[in-house]
Formats: structure tokens, sequence, C-alpha cells
């Protein structure tokens, strides 16, 4: 093979912009292997390729920049909830719009645990937990569990890992799992939900 040939092929090129097939991009992987100039030609054009990107790069002032954000935290930050009509908690909930929507049902006094069911239907369940006090461990095998923090800290053990989690922060519990929760602050005002294996 020639392989000035096939650095001017166009083939190098190809590769950088994710045009191969998996078979096509193998063999070029393995031509940078064999081949000290390929290698040093596929560097060559990734490093104009990210040049060219940076210079065509639209540059934000600062000013602008934050102005974006703002309108982002803003329109982010209106979102209301009825407590009559709640949706499924997610990654992406809104931890503002969530706290709102629950601080009047948050106890002035915080006791050891408190726990009030906020909806129940169509096998799915969300439960506001107020909890000074760790809960103990358990599992499911009926319910798919999932919670999300609205204030303080705490360190979930699912089976041998444990993940600290603090306000915003939303997990997934598998099915079978040993977990349990360690409350790390004075207390964590969470939602925890339930849908029900189908």
């Amino acid at each position: 093979m020639n392989i000035q040939s096939y650095i001017y092929s166009g083939i190098l090129e190809q590769y950088c912009l994710g045009m191969l097939n998996d078979d096509d991009a193998a063999f070029v992987v393995q031509m940078t292997m064999l081949y000290p100039e390929v290698k040093n030609e596929l560097s060559s054009i990734e490093q104009a390729f990210e040049y060219f990107a940076q210079d065509g790069a639209i540059r934000v002032s600062p000013k602008v920049r934050a102005n974006i954000i703002k309108t982002i935290e803003h329109t982010f930050s209106d979102a209301v909830l009825d407590i009559n009509n709640l949706p499924e908690i997610k990654k992406t909930s809104n931890l503002e719009a969530w706290y709102k929507c629950v601080e009047p049902l948050i106890p002035v006094v915080v006791e050891d645990f408190n726990l009030q069911v906020l909806r129940s239907e169509g096998g799915l369940t969300q439960m506001l937990v107020v909890s000074r006090i760790d809960v103990p461990e358990e599992s499911h095998g009926d319910v798919f569990e999932s919670l999300y923090i609205l204030r303080g800290t705490c360190e979930c053990s699912i089976g041998d890992k444990i993940v600290r989690m603090e306000a915003g922060d939303y997990i997934d519990i598998p099915l079978h799992v040993e977990h349990n929760v360690k409350i790390v602050s004075p207390y964590v005002v969470a939602i925890v939900q339930h849908k029900a294996v189908a």
C-alpha cells in the first residue's frame, strides 16, 4: 500500500468528522498503529480541526452570558407545581418549585420522622418525608423507588455503593437491592416516590 496516497485520500479527514463506518474507522486506527506517518498526519488533522472550531466559535461577552444564565434561572425558578396534580419526580425536577409546593406541609418543629402521602393513584405514590433519623435497611420487589432531596444532606447505601445526596439530587433505587439512608445534616426533606412494577 502506498502510505502517501492513503494519507492524501481524505479518509483521515472523514475519520475525524465521524463519517466512516465501523470497519473503515477501525482500519484507520490500525493504520495509525502500523505507520507513524499516518498517526502524525491524523494528529495534525485533529489539531487543525480543533483550531478551526476554536477560531469559528461564537464568543459571548460576560454580560450577555450572565443575562442568558439569569433568564434560564428565572424561567425555571418561576415553575409552579399544583399540590393536587404533582408530576413524577425525575433528575430534571425543579428543586425550588418542589420545595415551594410542599413547604407549607413541612413541620415547624421537626420530629424524628414525619411522612405525608402527597399522591397515591394509578400505581404511583409520592410521599413527603422529613426525617432527623436514619432510615433502616430495606428492599423492594413490588415498587420502583426514587428519592429526590429538597433540603439537607444524607448518604444512601445501595448494595455496596454509598451515594452522598444533597438538595437537588435524585436517585432511582434498583429492585431487590438492600438500601438505607443515613442522615448527615440535622434533618432531611425529601420526596420519596414508589411506582408499582407492571
